[in-house]
C-alpha cells in the first residue's frame, strides 16, 4: 500500500468571506492521516478547488509554488523510501521535512515515532499531541540528555505558567512519563528523571450541572435568533439524553432502535468506546420532531459561544457549556430520581464506576432525601 497525498483547503470549515482558511497537505497511509500545514491562508473566493491552487491573491504565484514545492518534498521522500525498501512512517516523514537525520533520533522525534505506533483512539492521540505541543513550546526537552530532573521541574513550572489546573498538569506528567519509560526500555536513557520527584495530583474540578428549574428556564426562554435557538435545543436534547458533544455530533436518528413504541439510542461512546443504550425521553423527542429528526450541526466552539447567550436570555448565572448538559442528565434527571448508580454508569457509557460516583457526590437532593428518610426512621 502506497501513501496518498492531497491538498486540502479549510479542512475545519472555519473560513468565511472575510476569514481566510488554512491550506494543508494530507498524507494518508494505513487508515491514518497526517495533516501538514503549508502556513498559507486564503479566502474561499481566492481558492480554486478544481485545480487545488490559489487564484486571485496578490501572492498567488509564490504561494502556489511553495505549496507545490512542499508536496514535491513529500513525494520525493516516499519514492526514496520505496527505492530503499523501507516502510513508510509519519515519523521519518517529519524528520525529512524538518531536516532531522533519521537514526540520530531526538526525544521529540522519538515521541512522534512512538505515538505513530500506538493503536489509540483519535481523541487520545489529540490529547498526546497537546502534550507534544507543550514539550515543543517549552523547548528544553529536545534530546534524551535533556531528560533530567531539573528540566522536568522546569517543565512543571512552565505548565503552571500556561494556566493549566493541577489535575491537568498531573495528567501531562503521567503521559510524558509513559514515553520516557518506553525510551528507557529501548535503551535511550538509563533511568527516569521522575524517580524521587513528587508531582501533586490536585483535586478534580467540581462538575457543574443545572437544577430542574434552571433547565425549565432554558426550555421556556424566548429566543428569536435562529442559531442561538438551535444551540438551546441541542442543549435541551443533551440534558435528556446525556450525549457528550462528540456523540451528539455523530447522532443519526436512522440508527435509533424502536422497541414497543419507545425509541432508544444504541451507540458506542466516542471517548471510551463503551456501548450505551438510552431511552429517548419525551422532551428529547420533542426536539427531534422540531428538526424533522435531523439535528443541526454546530462546531463545539460556536456551540459553547452560543450557550453563553442562551444562559443570559434564560437568566442562568452559571456558565453554560456543552458538557454541562451531560452532567445535568446524570445528576438532575437520573440520580435525583433515584436511578441506581450502576444504571447511570451504563447509560453514560462510563468504563469505570468510579467516574460515575463523582456524579453521586454532586446529587445533594438525593442526599437530603436519604437523610429525611433516616430522620423518619429514627
Amino acid at each position: 500500500m502506497h501513501p496518498t497525498i492531497r491538498i486540502l483547503f479549510d479542512r475545519k470549515k472555519q473560513a468565511t468571506d472575510t476569514v481566510p482558511g488554512l491550506i494543508q497537505i494530507e498524507v494518508y497511509y494505513k487508515a491514518r492521516k497526517k495533516y501538514i500545514s503549508t502556513g498559507i491562508k486564503v479566502l474561499p473566493q481566492e481558492w480554486d478547488e478544481a485545480n487545488k491552487q490559489i487564484k486571485g491573491s496578490k501572492n498567488d504565484f509564490n504561494s502556489n509554488y511553495l505549496i507545490g514545492n512542499l508536496r514535491k518534498k513529500i513525494e520525493e521522500h516516499i519514492i526514496d523510501q520505496e527505492r530503499n525498501n523501507e516502510e513508510f512512517s509519519f515519523t521519518t516523514l517529519d524528520a525529512a521535512l524538518t531536516g532531522n537525520v533519521h537514526g540520530n533520533l531526538s526525544f521529540q522525534t522519538y515521541f512522534l515515532e512512538r505515538l505513530d505506533k500506538r493503536k489509540i483512539k483519535d481523541s487520545t492521540e489529540k490529547k498526546l499531541m497537546t502534550l507534544y505541543n507543550h514539550v515543543d513550546k517549552f523547548g528544553r526537552l529536545k534530546s534524551f540528555s535533556d531528560l533530567t530532573q531539573q528540566n522536568i521541574k522546569a517543565f512543571d513550572d512552565f505548565l503552571y505558567a500556561q494556566g493549566l489546573s493541577k489535575t491537568s498538569i498531573y495528567e501531562r506528567h503521567k503521559q510524558l512519563k509513559s514515553f520516557i519509560n518506553e525510551a528507557i526500555a529501548d535503551g535511550f536513557i538509563k533511568q527516569s528523571p521522575y524517580i524521587g520527584l513528587k508531582i501533586q495530583r490536585g483535586k478534580p474540578e467540581t462538575r457543574k450541572y443545572l437544577t430542574e428549574d434552571e433547565v425549565s428556564a432554558i426550555e421556556a426562554a424566548e429566543i428569536d435568533v435562529k442559531h442561538i435557538a438551535r444551540a438551546r435545543d441541542l442543549f435541551v436534547f443533551c440534558c435528556y439524553t446525556g450525549l457528550a458533544y462528540a456523540d451528539l455530533f455523530k447522532f443519526d436518528f436512522k440508527k435509533v432502535v424502536e422497541q414497543g413504541g419507545d425509541y432508544f439510542i444504541e451507540d458506542t461512546r466516542q471517548k471510551t468506546d463503551e456501548p450505551f443504550h438510552i431511552l429517548i425521553l419525551p422532551k428529547a423527542y420533542e426536539v427531534l420532531k422540531l428538526y424533522d429528526f435531523v439535528l443541526p450541526k454546530i462546531s463545539n466552539q460556536k456551540y459553547n459561544d452560543y450557550l453563553k447567550v442562551v444562559g443570559a436570555l434564560a437568566g442562568i448565572k452559571k456558565n453554560l457549556t456543552t458538557h454541562m448538559a451531560r452532567h445535568t442528565f446524570a445528576t438532575t434527571v437520573l440520580l435525583d430520581h433515584d436511578v441506581p448508580l450502576e444504571v447511570v454508569q451504563k447509560l453514560l457509557g462510563h468504563s469505570s464506576i468510579r467516574t460515575t460516583q463523582i456524579y453521586a457526590k454532586l446529587s445533594q437532593k438525593v442526599a437530603n432525601q436519604h437523610m429525611k428518610r433516616l430522620k423518619g426512621i429514627l
